[in-house]
């Protein structure tokens, strides 16, 4: 027996055994999240985030997809020289999961996240079981249900045999002796020692022989027999064979490679973009060629022996980043993948970076920070804190200017100040530089080495020919009973890839045309802008302008081969200053210590950057070898020995290179490589590190964008994406920076708990179809669209209450208008999947219509910058719908000011934005109202359209109807640019001569009668005759002065006929004018028989006339009030007054007698005088701008002053008033500007509880204030 202390220890034993379980299994858990998190960023990815085209392709699903592809990503990471294959990504998914998880691993291997660079050739997946072999597994489960089914001997099965045996038997002719025959005779064999156990059950059994249909055996009650229980077993063994080879059926269908694409590609360039767009789409099963004009693959990578023990890179050289920051979220440069795959080493470079000055002394620290931050402080244009400078100070600037220029391959004037750093937005890759050791070239030949046949060199193309692609057999919706039966149209597969027909020509300089279904052009920008290779049709404007505007650099190398390392062999480089400023300053300012890495043989690399890197390509090598060794000489004198072997780089005299990299020229910005990266025409792809905006200039950035492009490249074969080149983005590189992506998390995280919402639907519904299932999912569904419902109805209703507090009611009845039509389109969209089916694809191919017309837009746009608005005006005409219009109105918003000023000069553009107006403009309701206000923004911003243009286009008529439209807001955006229009009349009289009075009934109109009544008596005209109808005609007599002078001068050049034709017209001008004005002399003075009707603004029913008048009284009341408790403060200040001059007084009379010099009675009242006269000019002085900016009225202007003179003066004390002439000092001014802003913040408050009608009535006094100070 176990002792109760044994059994104590024995549970703590247990439970401390547990309680390290647990934490183990913490600790794997935290780890496994820890390799999570580190495989996804290593590829450029988020553990819990997912990109757009993520998004778009895994929407619903996103639980499952994120699991799945954070294992590939795992199993990838872990062990990159193997590919990752299909099968055993199967094999560690879930039955439910698998569709998802064959999804997400073509996904990662097209987009080139996994399984690319140098790998063996992937096992192909097993074939599916055939249907014999899934017949036979039935059949053998069905045998071990038949050998379960043969009866046992023993006590149970003997029980349930006989009862089986008596409810069968006839009671009147069965005897136990029968029965023990028949279970002899079953079970063959003597059951003579069952005998009593036989005899006791037949007596239980007699005993319920009134229950026998349903009586269990005695000690058996509840349970099967056993031949009942076998069956049971063998049919549960039976369905468990089959669903395990349906199982198995289905995950070698879903290990079935995808269908090969149809169509060839063909990659023009094998440097890095191309040999990296290459090998993921052969490692995708496409058709690919690789042309290099060159005898070799790398392009700009170039690893060159020829006189040197070692090779050297002539060209790019460093891995810009070894590893995935975690901190930061930034993947390793790509080239780490294959140099791995390879068995590459890498030397990692240190940060110690010694600069030599003119005598040969290294530069301390303290002057190269002084000289660093100098530079900075130029390069924010920022004023510098030392006055001057000493000579090597300049000198060593100069070194840092031509590192710069080193970093962006040419000289600073060329450079754009404000966006040469641009891709810093995005953080660069992860991990420490490194040199390749044995040269970079060997990770371009690796890569090639993948290609095989595909690949063939010394093949330059000099033409591309590229058609349209048929965009009516794009975007044609599909017809009514295409896909009915007993169509003629044979049946496809639901996977089968469309067929591509060869829409690219490709031509090389041997005459050799190749046709293929796309092509992507890898080829060098300086290539593109020499126009080595010929494009038929020729590039767009847009794309030919940015391709000539991006700058491209030039950088070159010298490199020596010495006897011995006579420099620092433990710094990986040196610098070296250069005199004579910029045009030199970049020659050999820095050497590469290629000793370091390649196994100790003396070798150094000069850079030469900036405009001497210009210069370089002139001059002999001899030449350049002896300004390397006069630069060495400045840093290490008379230890420089002759060098054995030298070789010098001329890249932009390279025929197939034309410079060394990209860099953002003055004029551009980062937004110039997105448009280099756009395709063209479905057909042209572009890819290169000058069309990566977040790594330019680098050899990962120009991996990426093939990458980028190959995934392109199999959507446009499979017939993916969208029918516009914009809509085809890969998710290799989102061009969104960390600001951006910030911005945007909370929207991913509401997506992402959406989406797993989804994926839990998912889930249920491959579990199974129960009819609960179904229902709890439906309720679930209905529970979260009741969210959503009474989500947005709560948000329009603070927004009504929000309109209904500023008191727009009009404006808040257009809004409501607008919401209950929003939510009308949402209705409409929920039940879009109710709609016919010819329907849902007409509205389908109408979005695909709309998308396509908006980048065209943009290309359009781009053109007119040049001239071309031809593609701008074909778009607009085709817009039938507000939102298509208001889509198309807030692009051109976004135009540049030359495309803009191109369109404010051309009629048709014009006359389309006028026919828009005339067509909104009549409309009752406010639905277009903010459609209105877009048109009218763009009209104001349209600076160089002439008076006759805007005559011709009858858009003055649209923009006077504007100003005086119903919506008050529309209105006011119309009015100012009417006047800036009026203002280019050439017959518009001058400022100093009186308008015609036909304006002043127009004025008048928009006035309340109160208000007319006033004008008119302020306006009236004081003529001695005493006729007014008489003014008006004068005044236009004197305004048409100018005119009459004109046509007068005009006449004389006409013939006669015309002449007197021109005088008729005129004649009856004039009289008209007059007409005019006596009718609006007529119409002003019935206008002052009017009764006078006390409101304020438009009325929009008798509830809110009583509401207005109610608020009216009130203000009334107020006031009321508030000069009831100035008259009471003033009151109690002078009995204040009096109290404290009888007090002063009597003081004064018993200290008399003792010489004192206090001030007497009358000297204290002038003392407290000046004090509130200084304290009010102060208030006054701060209420000023406040009152003529509208936003106090006089009234409120008075209480503030009232309530902070108050206040002070309650506070001051005899001592304050001895110092009366300083009484507003330094220090009380602020504290009396603090108290006014209380009380002008306080006064604000009660104005906005009482109602906007108060705040309207308020400006209303403000300007009627304004208006008699200014009388």
């Amino acid at each position: 027996m176990v002792t109760e202390e044994s059994n104590k220890y024995a549970l703590r034993a247990r439970y401390i055994r547990r309680a390290f379980e647990q934490q183990g299994d913490s600790k794997e858990a935290s780890s496994g999240a820890a390799d999570v998190r580190e495989a996804a960023i290593a590829v450029g990815l988020k553990p819990k985030q997912m990109t757009k085209q993520e998004r778009q392709q895994f929407s619903g699903r996103t639980r499952i997809y994120l699991q799945a592809r954070n294992k590939i990503l795992v199993q990838w990471w872990q062990d990159c020289t193997r590919p990752v294959s299909l099968r055993a990504v199967l094999d560690a998914a879930d039955d439910a999961a698998l569709a998802v998880t064959k999804d997400a691993f073509y996904f990662l291997q097209e987009n080139g996240y996994i399984n690319f660079g140098v790998l063996p050739e992937a096992a192909e997946p097993a074939a599916a079981p055939a249907e014999g072999e899934a017949a036979a597994a039935a059949e053998a489960a069905a045998e071990d249900a038949a050998a379960a089914a043969e009866p046992e001997e023993d006590e149970r099965a003997i029980v349930f045999k006989l009862y089986e045996l008596l409810r069968a038997a006839d009671m009147e002719t069965t005897s136990e002796k029968a029965l023990r025959k028949e279970l002899q005779k079953h079970f063959k064999t003597d059951i003579s020692e069952k005998k009593q156990l036989v005899k006791e059950h037949v007596n239980y059994f007699i005993e319920h022989l009134e229950e026998k249909a349903t009586l269990q055996p005695k000690g058996y009650e509840g349970q099967l027999g056993p031949a009942e229980a076998a069956a049971a077993a063998a049919k549960a063994k039976a369905k468990q064979a089959a669903a395990a080879a349906a199982a198995a059926v289905k995950r070698a269908a879903a290990a079935a490679p995808l269908p090969k694409p149809s169509g060839r590609v063909i990659v023009v360039g094998a440097g890095p973009a191309g040999l990296a767009a290459a090998t993921v789409l052969k490692r995708n099963n496409v058709d690919v060629l690789v042309l290099e004009a060159r005898d070799r693959v790398g392009g700009r990578v170039h690893s060159y022996s020829g006189p040197f023990a070692a090779p050297v890179d002539l060209g790019a050289s460093l891995v810009t980043g070894t590893a995935p920051d975690l901190a930061e979220g930034l993947a390793p440069d790509p080239v780490l993948f294959v140099c791995k795959q390879l068995g590459i080493q890498l030397h990692t470079l240190g940060g110690s970076l010694p600069i030599f000055d003119a005598q040969g002394q290294q530069v301390t620290p303290e002057t190269d920070e002084v000289v660093d931050s100098l530079r900075d402080e130029l390069l924010d244009a920022a004023p510098a804190k030392q006055a001057s400078y000493t000579a090597e100070q300049l000198e060593l600037l100069d070194w840092h200017w031509a590192n710069l220029e080193y970093g962006c391959s040419a000289a600073l004037t060329e450079v754009s100040l404000p966006h040469w750093n641009q891709d810093e937005e995005w953080g660069g890759f992860g991990g420490p530089h490194a040199m390749v050791v044995g040269g970079f070239g060997q990770a371009m030949q690796g890569l090639a080495q993948q290609l095989g046949d595909a690949l063939r060199l010394s093949t330059a193309v000099v033409k591309i020919e590229y058609s349209q692609p048929e965009q009516q057999q794009q975007q044609q919706p599909p017809q009514e009973g295409a896909d009915q039966a007993g169509s003629d149209k044979p049946e496809q597969p639901a996977d089968a890839a469309p067929q591509q027909p060869a829409a690219v020509r490709v031509k090389t300089a041997q005459g050799e045309v190749l046709e293929a279904a796309l092509v992507l052009v890898t080829l060098p920008l300086g290539v593109l802008k020499a126009g080595a290779v010929a494009f038929e049709p020729p590039l767009p404007g847009w794309k030919s302008s940015v391709v000539g505007r991006m700058g491209f650099g030039d950088l070159n190398k010298v490199v020596l081969q010495f006897p011995e390392v006579f420099w620092d062999a433990e710094v990986d480089y040196f610098g070296v200053t250069q005199p004579a400023g910029p045009a030199s300053r970049g020659r050999c300012f820095m050497f590469w210590n290629l000793a370091r890495f390649n196994g100790g043989t003396p070798l150094l690399a000069g850079l030469v950057a900036g405009a001497a890197a210009r210069a370089a390509e002139q001059d002999s090598q001899e030449e350049l070898v002896e300004h390397t060794l006069q630069a060495l000489r400045r840093a290490y004198g008379s230890k420089v020995q002759q060098p054995v072997a030298a070789h010098t780089t001329r890249w932009a005299s390279e025929e197939f290179s034309r410079g060394s990299y990209s860099f953002v020229a003055v004029g551009c910005s980062g937004d110039d490589y997105d448009a280099l990266a756009l395709p063209l025409a479905r057909r042209l792809l572009f890819a290169g590190e000058h069309t990566c905006k977040e790594h330019p200039d680098t050899v990962g950035g120009a991996m990426l964008s093939g990458m980028r492009e190959a995934a392109r490249a199999l959507q446009l074969l499979r017939g993916k994406g969208d029918d516009s080149e914009a809509g085809l983005v890969s998710s290799r590189t989102e061009t969104l920076s960390r600001a951006d992506k910030r911005k945007r998390r909370k929207e991913e995280e509401e997506e992402e708990e959406a989406g797993w919402e989804s994926a839990e639907d998912e889930e249920e519904a491959e579990e199974g179809s129960g009819g609960e299932r179904k229902k709890r999912k439906k309720d679930r569904q209905r529970d979260k669209k009741d969210k959503k419902e009474k989500k947005r109805d709560k948000k329009e209703k603070k927004e009504k209450k929000k309109r209904k507090d500023k008191g727009d009611e009009e404006g808040g009845a257009s809004e409501e208008e607008q919401g209950a039509a929003g939510r009308r389109t949402r209705t409409g969209e929920r039940r879009q999947a109710g709609m016919l089916p010819a329907e849902a694809a007409s509205r389908a191919a109408a979005r695909e219509q709309f998308r396509h017309d908006v980048t065209r837009l943009w290309r359009g746009l781009l053109d007119a910058q040049q001239g071309d608005v031809a593609v701008v005006n074909d778009v607009l005409s085709g817009c039938d719908s507000l939102d298509t219009k208001q889509q198309c109105i807030a692009a051109i918003l976004r135009a540049t000011p030359q495309a803009l000023s191109q369109l404010s000069q051309d009629g048709p553009f014009l006359a389309t934005l006028q026919s828009w107006l005339a067509e909104l403009l009549p409309e009752r309701s406010d639905a277009n109202a903010h459609v209105l206000l877009k048109i009218l923004e763009l009209l104001g911003r349209l600076p160089d359209s002439s008076w006759a243009l805007l005559s011709s286009c009858r858009l003055l008529g649209s923009i006077k109807a504007a100003a005086e439209h119903r919506n008050m807001e529309v209105a006011q955006a119309a009015a100012p640019i009417r006047k800036a229009w009026l203002a280019k009349n050439p017959s518009k009289p001058k400022p100093g001569q009186q308008q015609s009075a036909a304006a002043g009934p127009k004025k008048l109109a928009l006035l309340n009668p109160e208000q007319q009544r006033k004008q008119q008596q302020q306006k009236r005209p004081t003529s001695s005759g005493g006729a007014p109808a008489s003014q008006p005609a004068a005044a236009a007599g004197g305004a048409a002065g100018g005119g009459v002078a004109a046509a007068a001068d005009l006449a004389g050049l006409l013939p006669d006929d015309e002449r007197v034709q021109l005088e008729a017209s005129q004649a009856a001008l004039w009289e008209a004018q007059a007409q005019a004005a006596a009718a609006a002399a007529e119409l002003a003075q019935l206008q002052q028989q009017l009764p006078v009707v006390p409101h304020s603004g438009r009325i929009s029913s008798f509830g809110e006339y009583k509401r207005t008048a109610k608020r009216q009284q009130a203000d009334l009341d107020e006031e009321a009030q508030l000069e009831q408790q100035e008259e009471e403060a003033a009151a109690a200040a002078a009995a204040g007054s009096k109290r404290r001059k009888l007090s002063q007084e009597q003081q004064q009379g018993k200290s008399d007698g003792s010489g004192s010099s206090r001030p007497g009675s009358a000297a204290v009242g002038d003392a407290k005088e000046a004090a509130t006269k200084q304290l009010r000019d102060f208030v006054k002085a701060q209420l000023k701008p406040r009152f003529q900016s509208k936003q106090l009225s006089s009234e409120d202007c008075k209480w503030v002053l009232a309530k902070v003179t108050e206040k002070v003066l309650s506070a001051t004390t005899a001592t304050d008033l001895d110092r009366a002439g300083d009484f507003v000092n330094a220090k009380r001014e602020k504290k009396v500007a603090a108290l006014v802003d209380s009380y002008v913040a306080k006064r604000q408050q009660e104005r906005e509880r009482k109602g906007p009608a108060a705040a309207g009535d308020g400006k209303a006094d403000a300007a009627a204030a304004a208006g008699q100070d200014a009388s």
